[in-house]
């Protein structure tokens, strides 16, 4: 039983472990997609060659001729294995050279095993943050993961005043890091912090708190024992996309909706057969807003279900299936640009990985996948080959710009009538 000192500092120990890792995290995503239109896996293929020289000392040679790339040796080049695959292949002889040609993002990559070393320097040194403001930002928090007077302390304890001081600037520090994100995001994490510090610790908390502190070296531990980290950090990631489902669902349930009908029953159907169903349709059909209320009626009808909606294909790994749930993959695959190319071609191969997973959970779990038109005709071969999504072609697909499941006259005009309603219009109809 820790005492009350103790207590205080394991507090401090998982407001960073929890909330300052998953902050740099998840501000690692948001830059990309909103400076780039990346994901994560698209970032590591495009930097890797710079990621590399993280690694490196200042005696140590890349295989690239005249490279101009500095060394900074900022990195254990254990971090490497979180990141890539294919390191063991090289063009040049390891013992003289350094390569990362080979290099290829890992196809189970999943950031929720990053610590605060890792991103804080991706987002550093990689160019995703540019303003010295918004560096400065992320600088803060590493300081205070680096501090002797924090983890590297030599009696695991604080004092009240200490304790008060300190979680107000960890704290305030990671509010600044996650300033950026959207705002029901941003509240969740106050919400968090602050609970984190009025509550009492549970005991599978402090087990996990005194294994990192037993450990001086904290970034070996992490790295070289991946799911004892893992099991420290799926906890709130659960958390978190159950509370991203819930908030989805009630503001989809606060709007007006009306359903394309034959497609709902089609979906329905699917989902009690085969416990699967691929919602398609053109660009504005209106996928996710269907696929939302299709979840919906389903758990009316199967009130045991938890429901998960995920929109990243890493968060599969992150779902604990100790209970039945109904997944709904919001077009993780990406969206593709007029000229035809995938935006996040590297996140929609790493979601056909995954594929043959998923039909061997389908004995706990009911999935709906939504999936633009344009990308399934671009991948459709690699779709299909999967135990999966061969069953799209052979008739689990419900495709809601398509003749047979598109919105009829009368649910046309019922959505234009309501649309009037709420806005205060009226409709004129042309005199013969």
């Amino acid at each position: 039983m820790a005492s009350t000192d103790e207590e205080n500092f394991l507090k401090i120990v998982l407001l960073l472990l929890k909330f300052g890792g998953r902050v740099l995290q998840h501000r690692i995503e948001c830059e990309l997609q909103r400076q780039k239109q990346q994901t994560v896996s698209d970032f590591l293929e495009e930097n890797k060659h710079k990621i590399l020289h993280l690694t490196l000392g200042y005696k140590n040679e890349c295989c690239k001729q005249n490279c101009i790339s500095k060394n900074h040796a900022a990195l254990n080049g254990q971090y490497l294995k979180c990141m890539f695959h294919n390191m063991e292949q090289t063009c040049c002889s390891p013992h003289e050279k350094r390569c990362s040609c080979n290099f290829k993002p890992r196809v189970d990559l999943d950031i929720s095993f990053w610590d605060i070393t890792l991103t804080s320097c991706l987002l550093l040194e990689c160019d995703i943050l540019t303003d010295q403001s918004k560096k400065q930002v992320i600088k803060n928090l590493r300081n205070h993961r680096n501090s002797r007077a924090l983890l590297h302390r030599g009696t695991p304890s604080m004092g009240e005043e200490e304790f008060d001081k300190t979680w107000k600037e960890v704290s305030n520090a990671i509010k600044e890091v996650a300033e950026v994100f959207e705002p029901w995001y941003f509240k969740h994490y106050c919400d968090k912090i602050d609970k984190l510090k009025d509550g009492t610790l549970s005991t599978s908390d402090i087990e996990g708190c005194w294994k990192k502190i037993k450990n001086t070296d904290f970034d070996k531990e992490l790295y070289g024992n991946l799911p004892a980290h893992k099991d420290l950090t799926t906890s709130t990631e659960m958390e978190n996309l159950a509370y991203h489902t819930k908030t989805t669902i009630k503001e989809h349930n606060s709007k007006i909706y009306i359903v394309p009908e034959r497609a709902m029953i089609q979906s329905l159907q699917h989902l009690e057969d085969t416990k699967f169903v691929c919602i398609t349709g053109d660009a504005g059909s209106g996928k996710t807003r269907f696929c939302l209320e299709l979840m919906t009626r389903f758990l009316k009808k199967h009130s045991d279900l938890t429901p998960l909606i995920l929109t990243e294909a890493s968060q599969w790994y992150k779902i604990k299936f100790n209970r039945q749930y109904v997944i709904f993959f919001d077009n993780i695959t990406g969206k593709c640009t007029c000229a035809g190319k995938c935006i996040g071609t590297d996140d929609f191969n790493r979601v056909s990985t995954i594929f043959d997973q998923m039909n061997s959970r389908r004995s706990c779990a009911f999935i709906i996948f939504a999936l633009g038109n344009d990308s399934w005709l671009l991948k459709k071969k690699c779709f299909t080959a999967s135990s999966l999504m061969h069953k799209v072609e052979n008739g689990n697909k419900v495709d809601l710009s398509g003749p047979r499941f598109e919105m009829t006259s009368d649910e046309k005009l019922s959505m234009l009538i309501q649309f009037c309603q709420y806005k205060k219009g009226r409709i004129f109809t042309p005199r013969k």
